[in-house]
């Protein structure tokens, strides 16, 4: 006899999510979101974001996927195969599209960009017609400017003749300088080179971690405090990595660096190049 089975009872069964199964063993083992924020390094969002299988909160899908396993491994959660292959397929289907770990160029996942267009032969024929305006308004800007140029040279030559027709000038009068004046003034007048930056000043407010790696290749990680005050040699870092940049002010010698302009869409993580510092420095100064 074959036994019967319930219908009913095999619609009712509901495969959990991944975050969900995340969620429940956090509040199993007695954590807040901030426990886990504080530990894993990321922000109440984000871990509200892999709880509710949300992407949004990271910078792109590579960062979600390596979140998801971070905070696997630290509630001792094994990963499923299925879900291991998921998260794989979503890294390197991100990876595809923009050809490197970043933002995927898709209108449906670049929110506030409005629509991209995917067609090369279009984009082709707009950046044509961008560059012939181009030439055109740069024709009109020159021709505006030699127009400029030879009526102020005009209004110039006016001036000089009119001054030197109303200056009555004796003939017989030789005005003699000294041959050592000249020489005198310029000495008096100090050459001043600006001085190359060469420290970098990190103050704190709040808890941030800090990864630096210098040019040499050595890294160094760690949490600093609010109060605390971190010195780094600018020549010799290659790059670093500021995880709460809200909670730090940065300064490069005596000129106040701005950490916004390091940061994502307005996160709180800045990720800095020692090229790009010394560039934003040097537009400063």
């Amino acid at each position: 006899m074959t036994p019967k089975t319930n219908p009913s009872s095999e619609k009712d069964v509901i495969t959990e999510s991944f975050g969900v199964v995340l969620s429940r063993q956090r509040t199993l083992l007695g954590l807040s979101l901030q426990d886990v924020s504080t530990q894993l390094l990321l922000s109440p969002n984000q871990v509200r974001g892999l709880e509710a299988d949300n992407h949004q909160a990271f910078y792109n899908d590579w960062f979600y996927v390596q979140a998801t396993k971070k905070y696997a491994n630290f509630l001792n959660l094994p990963l499923p195969a299925d879900i291991v292959q998921s998260l794989d397929q979503t890294a390197l289907t991100n990876k595809a599209s923009t050809g490197r770990l970043g933002l995927e160029q898709h209108p449906k996942n670049q929110q506030g960009l409005g629509q991209f267009d995917i067609n090369p032969g279009r984009n082709r024929h707009v950046s044509a017609m961008i560059a012939a305006s181009l030439v055109v308004v740069g024709v009109l800007i020159g021709f505006v400017s030699v127009n400029e140029f030879k009526s102020n040279s005009n209004d110039v030559a006016q001036i000089e003749s009119s001054a030197v027709s109303e200056v009555p000038v004796a003939i017989n009068e030789v005005v003699e300088t000294p041959p050592d004046t000249t020489v005198a003034i310029n000495a008096a007048i100090p050459v001043q080179t600006p001085q190359p930056v060469s420290k970098l000043t990190l103050t704190f407010t709040g808890d941030c971690w800090v990864q630096a790696i210098s040019s040499d290749g050595n890294r160094v990680e760690k949490i600093y405090k609010q109060g605390e005050t971190l010195h780094l040699s600018l020549g010799s870092l290659k790059s670093l990595v500021l995880g709460n940049a809200t909670a730090t002010s940065m300064a490069a010698g005596p000129v106040d660096v701005p950490l916004t302009d390091f940061t994502v869409r307005g996160g709180v993580v800045a990720r800095i190049l020692a090229t790009d510092l010394l560039t934003h420095i040097d537009r400063t100064n």
